[in-house]
């Protein structure tokens, strides 16, 4: 006979559906009764299953934030204060100061290469300018030229009419001359305008060359002052003339008046030597070394050395120095001189 097991039940013959009836009636008069389970095969009826929530476990904080694909950690300082409500805040205002130091290094790059830009921009400037006054004049000339307006070609082109009466008489005294002179007058014009051509060509090849000679220069000058030997000095020499950049200034000056006096062009690197040699000692200590050690290498005596202040001499006793002495009449100062030995 067969038990309260379901599947027994259902195994000795009993209809599904009552087996179904009688457990669900059981499970509602004993809400403790075991939920059934799949078993056999045979599908089981839906049943309330009480899931058990787990305790909550403990909060720790992390320490840790990134910024830039770098990992970092809060101050030791500031740990203890960190709780669960602040947390995030306390991370957000760390990612955004580290943040900084990125952003500050690309506004100092990019303040650079615009102040590099304007620089280029102030010494091209001219030369736009010019050059656009230029064209805007060939335009001019050019449409009075098309309409036949020599009269205004002329005036614009500075051409008197003195010069221009000669010019036509020239020609028209050419017209007369043997086909072979004509010949050899042409080529002479022809001469004087690639005279005229080149010229422009070799200035601007002078230009170019002037340009690139510059360039080169300047990049050795920056290599040359990024040197770890030199960089300390750059930023004291800097400091000190209160002007930044006065150290690349006065290498620049340097080299230009050994060009023009001994028509030296001297490496950036060797001037830098030099200026380090004359300004090191001063940088270092404070005041400039003019006290040369003595052979034998006894320094003097800094009190030896120092000159002293010069002081109003005293004219007779304490009693009536000149120095003390206030409201000097006229009178006194007559007693004063007769008292004093005669010289």
């Amino acid at each position: 006979m067969a038990g309260n097991n379901p599947i027994e039940k259902i195994l000795d013959g009993q209809d599904v559906d009552t087996v179904i009836n009688e457990m669900d009636s059981a499970q509602i008069d004993d809400p403790q009764a075991a939920p059934i389970v799949e078993e056999a095969g045979v599908p089981a009826t839906e049943a309330v299953v009480e899931i058990e929530t787990p305790a909550e476990e403990e909060w720790k904080p992390d320490y840790s934030f990134k910024v830039l694909d770098k990992v970092h950690e809060f101050d030791e300082e500031i740990r203890p204060l960190i709780t669960k409500e602040n947390h995030t805040k306390i991370k957000d205002l760390y990612e955004r100061a580290y943040g900084l130091d990125h952003v500050k290094g690309n506004y100092e790059k990019a303040k650079t290469e615009l102040t590099d830009y304007k620089q280029k921009v102030d010494e091209y400037s001219p030369r736009i300018e010019k050059y656009n006054e230029v064209e805007k004049n060939l335009k001019i000339l050019g449409s009075m030229i098309e309409k036949g307006d020599l009269d205004n070609v002329f005036g614009e082109l500075g051409i008197n009419d003195q010069a221009v009466m000669e010019y036509a008489v020239n020609k028209l005294k050419m017209q007369e001359l043997p086909q072979d002179q004509k010949i050899q007058y042409q080529n002479q014009v022809r001469n004087r305008s690639n005279e005229y051509h080149d010229k422009v060509k070799q200035e601007d090849y002078n230009q170019n060359i002037h340009k690139q000679s510059v360039d080169l220069r300047n990049q050795q000058v920056d290599f040359a002052l990024q040197l770890p030997d030199v960089t300390e000095f750059v930023n004291k020499f800097d400091t000190l003339s209160s002007k930044p950049g006065a150290m690349r200034e006065e290498i620049f000056k340097r080299g230009a008046l050994a060009f023009q006096t001994q028509g030296l062009d001297k490496a950036p690197i060797e001037i830098i030597n030099e200026i380090m040699s004359q300004y090191k000692p001063f940088l270092n200590n404070g005041t400039p070394q003019t006290q040369e050690v003595p052979q034998g290498g006894h320094t003097p005596n800094t009190q030896q050395v120092t000159q002293k202040k010069p002081v109003l001499p005293k004219i007779g006793t304490a009693s009536n120095s000149a120095v003390k002495q206030t409201n000097m009449t006229f009178e006194k100062l007559m007693e004063l001189r007769s008292s004093m030995p005669a010289t």
